[in-house]
């Protein structure tokens, strides 16, 4: 069952807010390199993303397979992107 965009940016915008909830300092996570490059897209462009950009994000953003991306959520609630799929740890 595939799953249309406004349902995948819901349910990502939903695990951004789980994420910012927690209580850590450091979180590690995993996901699919459909879950990372929506929460990117989410960091651009926020409530506003449509469709269209996120589909030129998915298409021209590569993804290494086992890439280290790493955002940071400052006391705003505001992500950033500090890293992508970074592959040094294979070096």
């Amino acid at each position: 069952d595939k799953i249309n965009f406004f349902d995948f940016k819901q349910r990502s915008n939903s695990v951004m807010k789980n994420i910012e909830n927690l209580s850590a300092n450091t979180i590690l996570a995993y996901s699919h390199e459909g879950l990372i490059k929506m929460i990117f897209a989410l960091c651009l462009f926020g409530s506003k993303l449509i469709f269209e950009q996120h589909d030129l994000i998915y298409t021209n953003f590569k993804n290494s397979n086992c890439g280290i991306s790493i955002f940071d959520i400052n006391q705003s609630k505001k992500w950033t992107l500090l890293t992508w799929s970074d592959t040094s740890h294979f070096v």
